[in-house]
C-alpha cells in the first residue's frame, strides 16, 4: 500500500539535509511525497516539481511579519492529511511538529542533523529551538531520525527522549557521484589546472560551523612550509562578494591559491577534479561531502566530526577540529603521498568506493527511511 509523507523542512537551498530529501523523494516510488519549505524554492524546488511532487514554500524570511505564514502550515497538513509528517532541523521540527499535533496527526518523525551545538558558532533561536524540542520530545513525535552516533548521543545529552531515538545513515547514488575521467578533465582544463598540481577542494556553504577560517590557517602554514598546492572553495557564500573570506584569504597570503567557485550543480565533476577533498568543520553530524568525494573515488580527510569515523574508517584520515597544524599535517601526509607512492595512491582511491558501495548506497537510506515510516502504523503496511 502507497503511503503518504509530507516533508516540513526550514528551506530547500544548499545543504545536506535539503540534499537528502530530495533523494528520499526522487527514489522511494512506493511513497507519495508532498514537501512544505518554510522559505522559498531554493535550489531543490525545481528539481521537485519537474519529478511531480508537489511544493508549497511558507516564505518565511528576515521580516518579523512573515513569521504571520505559518498559520498556513496545519492548513495545509490538514488538506493532504498525510500518513506521516516527516520534519527536518529544528525548527521544522518545532514548528511543523507541533503544527501537526495540532491537527491530530499521530505518525511524526522528527530529524536532527547536528551532533553538537557549539553555543559560540549557533545562533541563539536555533539553540533556543534545540532546548524547546528536548522538552517536547516527550509528547511530540513518534521518532526521531539522526544521521549519525553522535549526533543521538548528543542529543540525548540535551534532555531529548532516548527511547525514540533512531539511527539513519546517509546514503549515496553511486550513478551520480562515481569516477569520471573526462569531468575531471574539463573541469582541470576549464580553470587552467594541470594534472602536475596538487588540487584541494573544500565543498561546503560558507557557515561558521563549517569552520573555513582554520581550513585556511592551516593552507597558510602548507604555504609557507613550501607546499605547491590550488584550493577550490565550492557552495553557498563562496564568493567574492563574501567580503569576510576574500579578506580572510587577502591576510593569509592566499591570493595565487584559493579559488572561489560559489555554489555549483556540478559537484560530483568537482569532486573528480580534485586530488584530495578537505572537510574542516567543527561541527557537523553525517558530512556529505567526505562520503560523495569518496564515491567519486577522491581521498577525503576530514577533521573528527559527527559519524565521519564510520566513514573514514582509516584513522590516518581524520584530525582533531579547531587544530590548524594537525590539519596541515593531515593535508601534507595525503600531498606525500601522491607524489612520491602512486600505486598506494590509486589503492587508496578505490577503498574509497569500496566502502562507501558497502554501507553508504541510497538504497539502504531509502529503504531505512520507509521501513520506518510504516512501521508507526500497521495499516500502513
Amino acid at each position: 500500500m502507497k503511503i503518504k509523507v509530507v516533508h516540513i523542512i526550514v528551506g530547500l537551498g544548499d545543504g545536506g539535509a535539503e540534499a537528502v530529501m530530495c533523494r528520499l523523494c526522487l527514489n522511494s516510488p512506493d511513497v507519495e511525497h508532498v514537501v512544505i519549505s518554510m522559505q522559498g524554492e531554493g535550489k531543490y524546488g525545481k528539481v521537485l516539481k519537474e519529478f511531480g511532487i508537489i511544493l508549497y514554500c511558507l516564505k518565511l524570511g528576515p521580516n518579523p511579519f512573515s513569521l504571520f505564514n505559518l498559520y498556513k502550515l496545519p492548513k495545509l497538513l490538514k488538506k493532504e492529511n498525510p500518513d506521516v509528517v516527516q520534519t527536518w532541523m529544528y525548527h521544522a521540527d518545532f514548528f511543523g511538529g507541533l503544527a501537526a499535533k495540532w491537527v491530530g496527526i499521530r505518525n511524526i518523525c522528527w530529524g536532527i542533523r547536528h551532533s553538537v551545538l557549539d553555543p559560540k558558532k549557533t545562533k541563539i533561536m536555533t539553540f533556543i529551538l534545540a532546548r524547546l524540542c528536548a522538552f517536547l520530545s516527550v509528547y511530540v513525535p513518534r521518532y526521531i531520525i539522526c544521521c549519525a552516533d553522535k549526533s543521538v548521543q548528543a542529543h540525548i545529552g540535551l534532555g531529548y527522549d532516548a527511547r525514540k531515538m533512531v539511527k539513519i545513515h546517509n546514503g549515496f547514488d553511486l550513478l551520480e557521484f562515481s569516477p569520471n575521467a573526462s569531468a575531471r578533465e574539463e573541469i582541470r582544463k576549464t580553470l587552467h589546472i594541470n594534472d602536475s598540481i596538487f588540487l584541494l577542494g573544500n565543498v561546503g556553504r560558507f557557515d561558521p560551523n563549517k569552520d573555513h577560517k582554520n581550513f585556511l590557517i592551516a593552507l597558510s602554514f602548507l604555504k609557507k612550509n613550501g607546499l605547491n598546492f590550488i584550493c577550490l572553495l565550492v557552495g553557498s557564500g563562496m564568493v567574492h562578494e563574501n567580503q569576510d573570506l576574500v579578506d580572510l584569504v587577502t591576510d593569509l597570503n592566499l591570493e595565487n591559491e584559493v579559488r572561489l567557485l560559489g555554489p555549483r550543480d556540478d559537484i560530483p565533476s568537482i569532486m573528480n577534479a580534485l586530488d584530495l577533498h578537505v572537510t574542516s568543520s567543527s561541527s557537523e553530524g553525517f558530512p556529505n561531502v567526505v562520503a560523495e568525494a569518496m564515491a567519486c573515488e577522491t581521498v577525503s580527510v576530514s577533521t573528527d566530526v559527527g559519524d565521519v569515523g564510520e566513514i573514514l574508517v582509516n584513522g590516518d584520515c581524520v584530525c582533531p577540529t579547531r587544530d590548524h597544524k594537525a590539519l596541515a599535517k593531515l593535508i601534507s601526509i595525503m600531498e606525500c603521498e601522491w607524489r612520491l607512492e602512486k600505486t598506494n595512491w590509486e589503492q587508496r582511491q578505490k577503498n574509497c568506493r569500496s566502502l562507501i558501495k558497502e554501507n553508504f548506497t541510497l538504497r539502504i537510506m531509502v529503504d531505512a527511511y520507509v521501513d520506518t515510516w510504516k512501521s508507526l502504523n500497521k495499516n500502513l503496511n
